[in-house]
C-alpha cells in the first residue's frame, strides 16, 4: 500500500515536468488526472476477477503494469507518452493491486477487519508523507529520471516478494465464505450499488475538492504565507491517513449510520467554523481545513467494510469496485473544477454555504436510508 501511495507525491515532480517538457500547469496536470481516473476504473473492473484463486495473476499483473510505468516515465521526453504511462499504465496498476489486500483482510478469519484495513489504508495515506521529502531530494541531488528508476526498483522488489509469500500470507478456511454468507441477510443481499456510488461520489468529493483549495485558498484569498501552508499540509496529510485506522477500529465497534452522520457533523461544523472566520485566524483555519482531510480518510476506509457488511464477501470485491469508481468521479470533478468552483462564485465563503446545504441534504438521505441500523 505505501509502494502504491507513491504515485500521489505527483505534486513534486509536476514543475520539474513543466519545465522540462515546456508544458503549462494545464497540461501539466492531465497525467495526474488519467491516473486516478484509471486508478477508479481498474478497480471496478479487476473487482469482477478478485477471487483467491486469481490473486497472484492479478498482482503479477498489476505489477508488471507499475514497474513497466516508472521505467517508461523515466525515458519520457513528451507529455502524451508519460500520459499514457504515469496516467493509464500507473493508473491501472494502483487499481488492479490496490483491492486486494482489502479484499484479503474480508475474506481472512482476522476478527479486527475494520482496524487491520484501517491500518493498511494507512500506508497508502502515509506514503505521500514518506515519499515527498524522499522525492524532492533526489530531484534536487540527482534528476526526476534517477527518481523514477529509484521508484521502479522499490516496486519490483515489493512485487517480487508479495509473490513469493502471497500463498501463505493468510489461512483462510474453505468453509469461511460461506459463513460469512450466511451472516448477510435477506435484505442485504437484495441492495443494489447504486446507493453505495452515490454515498461515497457524494462525501469524498467535499474532501477532494476542499483538499485541491487548501492552498489556493489560504495563500491567496486570506494571505496565509505559503512556506508555512506547506508544512501546514504535510500535516493535513498525516491526518488523511491516521483517520484510517482510528475509523477502521470504530467500524469494529459503531455502526456505519453513527460513523456517517458524526463525518456529517463534522464537515457541517469545520463549514460554518470557515463561514465566519474567512482566515482571520490561523487555528481556526488549520481545524477547520483539518477536518476536511480528516474525513476524506474516514470515507476511505468505512465504505469497503460497510459494502462487505451489506452484500457479504462473496460479492464484496465486484461490487466495491463498482461504488470506487465514484472515487474516481469525484477526483476528476474536484480536480477539474475546483479552481473554475473557486473563481466562479468569488469567495470561499459562497463554497461553506454550499457545502453546509449540502451536509444537511446528506444527513436526511442518509437518516431515512439507514433507519434501521440507527439504534
Amino acid at each position: 500500500m505505501t509502494i502504491l501511495g507513491s504515485v500521489y507525491t505527483y505534486s513534486i515532480y509536476r514543475l520539474e515536468l513543466e519545465n522540462s517538457l515546456n508544458i503549462n500547469s494545464t497540461i501539466s496536470g492531465i497525467p495526474y488526472i488519467f491516473s486516478l481516473l484509471f486508478f477508479s476504473i481498474m478497480m471496478s473492473f479487476s473487482g469482477r476477477y478478485l477471487k483467491i484463486e486469481n490473486i497472484k495473476k492479478l498482482v503479477f499483473a498489476g505489477g508488471f503494469l507499475l514497474i513497466g510505468a516508472w521505467l517508461i516515465s523515466a525515458l519520457i521526453k513528451n507529455i502524451w507518452v508519460f500520459t499514457f504511462s504515469y496516467g493509464i499504465m500507473m493508473g491501472s496498476a494502483v487499481g488492479i493491486l490496490y483491492g486486494i489486500p482489502l479484499m484479503m483482510v474480508q475474506k481472512s478469519n482476522i476478527i479486527k477487519k475494520g482496524l487491520v484495513s484501517g491500518i493498511m489504508l494507512l500506508g497508502f495515506g502515509l506514503s505521500s508523507v514518506i515519499f515527498s521529502p524522499f522525492a524532492r531530494w533526489i530531484i534536487d541531488a540527482y534528476s526526476m529520471e534517477v527518481l523514477f528508476y529509484i521508484y521502479a526498483i522499490l516496486s519490483f522488489v515489493v512485487i517480487f516478494t508479495i509473490i513469493l509469500v502471497i500463498d501463505n500470507a493468510y489461512d483462510l478456511k474453505k468453509d469461511n465464505a460461506l459463513r460469512e454468507k450466511k451472516k448477510v441477510t435477506k435484505n442485504k443481499s437484495n441492495h443494489k450499488w447504486g446507493s453505495f456510488f452515490f454515498i461515497f461520489s457524494a462525501m469524498t468529493l467535499v474532501g477532494l475538492t476542499m483538499i485541491g483549495l487548501t492552498n489556493v485558498i489560504a495563500t491567496k484569498y486570506y494571505n496565509f504565507d505559503a512556506v508555512m501552508i506547506s508544512g501546514i499540509i504535510g500535516i493535513f496529510a498525516l491526518l488523511n491517513a491516521i483517520s484510517r485506522p482510528i475509523f477502521g477500529y470504530l467500524m469494529d465497534k459503531f455502526s456505519f449510520s453513527k460513523i456517517s452522520i458524526t463525518s456529517i457533523a463534522m464537515l457541517f461544523t469545520a463549514s460554518m467554523i470557515n463561514f465566519f472566520n474567512q482566515g482571520e485566524s490561523i487555528v481556526l483555519f488549520f481545524i477547520a481545513y483539518g477536518i476536511y482531510w480528516f474525513n476524506l480518510g474516514i470515507w476511505l476506509t468505512i465504505m469497503p467494510l460497510y459494502v462487505k457488511n451489506q452484500v457479504g464477501t462473496e460479492n464484496y470485491s465486484k461490487i466495491y469496485g463498482n461504488v470506487f469508481l465514484g472515487y474516481g468521479v469525484s477526483a476528476l470533478i474536484g480536480t477539474l473544477t475546483s479552481s473554475l468552483i473557486l473563481e466562479s462564485f468569488g469567495s470561499p465563503r459562497n463554497i461553506y454555504v454550499i457545502i453546509m446545504i449540502f451536509m444537511i441534504f446528506m444527513f436526511f438521505y442518509l437518516s431515512n436510508k439507514l433507519k434501521k441500523e440507527i439504534k
